[in-house]
C-alpha cells in the first residue's frame, strides 16, 4: 500500500471513523487528516530506502495505537480529543530511536487519560528527550511493559514523576531482546523513589517462577511508598486468575 492509496481511501470515505493499517511496507510520507476519524491503529510498518514521515491531524480521534512502526519523524498537528494512546516496538537497542520519536511527542497530547507504553524510560530520562516542565496531569491509567531490574525501576520512577494524578497501573512482562545498558556504581546503588501520591491500585501480570525476588522487593517498595495505595493484585499469566482483597490500613498483596 502506498501513501497515495491511503489518502485516496480517506477521500473516498470521508465519514470513516475507524481505520486500521497493518503490515505496510515502503511508505514514506503518510499524512492523515480527518475530522471524522475516531480510532486509528497503525501496526507493522516497515521502511524501504527512506524512513516514514508520519503526520496526524485528526481533532476527533479518541484512540490511537502505533505498534512496530519504523518512523523517521512523527508530527502531531491536532489530536485534541485523544483519550487513549498505545505504542510499542520490539525491545531491541536498534529500535529505540523509532520508539523515542513517537514518545517524545507525548507533550503534544498531554491531555490523555490512558497510556500504554514499554519501559525505556531510563534511557529517555538520561537523554532529556522531553521538555523538563512536561507532565501528564490527566493521566489516570497506565499500562507499562517492564522488568524489575535496577535499570527498569529507575525508568519506572522517571515515568511516574510525569504522572502526578495516576490512579491505576498495570504492569506487563517486558520481553527484552538486548540486555540492559550498564549503569554507573552510583546509579546501581541509588535508592528507588516512586512518586505515586494518587496511585490506588497496581496489577502485576507475572510469569510464575520468574523474577520472584525482584517482584517481592518491588511490591515491598510499593507498599512502603504508596500514600493512598489500596490494592496490589498479582495475576499469573498462565491462568489470568487473581484474588482481590482490600486492606484495612496498609496495602495488601493479593495473589
Amino acid at each position: 500500500m502506498t501513501d497515495d492509496m491511503v489518502l485516496n481511501l480517506l477521500k473516498a470515505c470521508p465519514n470513516i471513523e475507524v481505520l486500521k493499517l497493518e503490515n505496510c511496507y515502503g511508505m514514506e510520507n503518510l499524512r492523515l487528516c480527518s475530522e471524522k476519524l475516531k480510532r486509528l491503529g497503525l501496526s507493522s510498518f516497515y521502511t524501504a530506502e527512506r524512513e516514514l514521515y508520519l503526520e496526524l491531524d485528526c481533532p476527533n480521534l479518541v484512540w490511537l495505537s502505533i505498534d512496530c512502526v519504523e518512523t523517521g519523524e512523527f508530527c502531531i498537528k491536532n489530536l485534541s480529543s485523544l483519550i487513549e494512546f498505545r505504542t510499542s516496538i520490539a525491545h531491541k537497542t536498534e529500535h529505540y530511536g523509532h520508539w523515542f520519536k513517537v514518545v517524545k511527542q507525548l507533550h503534544r497530547i498531554a491531555h490523555i487519560k490512558h497510556l500504554v507504553v514499554q519501559n525505556w524510560w531510563r534511557k529517555l530520562a538520561a537523554k532529556d528527550g522531553i521538555p523538563k516542565d512536561f507532565l501528564l496531569h490527566n493521566l489516570k491509567h497506565l499500562e507499562l511493559q517492564t522488568g524489575y531490574t535496577q535499570y527498569d525501576l529507575l525508568g519506572m520512577a522517571a515515568l511516574l514523576e510525569l504522572c502526578p494524578n495516576l490512579e491505576t497501573m498495570i504492569l506487563d512482562p517486558l520481553y527484552k531482546i538486548d540486555d540492559d545498558e550498564s549503569l554507573s556504581e552510583e546509579l546501581l546503588n541509588k535508592p528507588i523513589h516512586f512518586s505515586i501520591p494518587s496511585l490506588k491500585e497496581v496489577k502485576l501480570k507475572v510469569i510464575p517462577g520468574e523474577n520472584q525476588n525482584q517482584i517481592v522487593q518491588f511490591v515491598a517498595l510499593l507498599k512502603k511508598q504508596g500514600v493512598v495505595l489500596d490494592k496490589i493484585v498479582l495475576v499469573p499469566l498462565y491462568s489470568g486468575i487473581s484474588v482481590s482483597r482490600r486492606r484495612p490500613l496498609r496495602a495488601e498483596v493479593n495473589e
